[in-house]
């Protein structure tokens, strides 16, 4: 129905020239109902859009905190590494 959206307006337009008022009556229902149903889903994409916008915000959240994380650990190896070296040079001095 999304490819069809000037379809409704047409069909009450030529319901009206031909003098048909039940049938134009019904095509401007079909037409408010289609507007209708067009607005929720465009609605709900809306929101699905918000939601994953919050998602990949916290995703990218997450990542940060891993890299931070990982540094430190780097870091704290390199400092343990370091201190290993210290107690082997002292002991090679005995």
């Amino acid at each position: 129905m999304a490819a069809n959206l000037g379809i409704p307006g047409v069909a009450v337009k030529k319901a009206l020239q031909g003098k048909n008022a039940a049938a134009a009556i019904s095509a401007a229902k079909k037409a408010k109902a289609d507007a209708a149903a067009t607005s929720k889903r465009q609605k709900n994409k809306r929101f699905a859009v918000k939601r994953l916008a919050a998602a990949t915000e916290k995703i990218v959240k997450a990542v940060d905190d891993v890299v931070d994380y990982a540094a430190e650990l780097v870091a704290k190896q390199k400092r343990a590494a370091d201190a290993l070296k210290n107690i082997q040079k002292g002991l090679a001095t005995l």
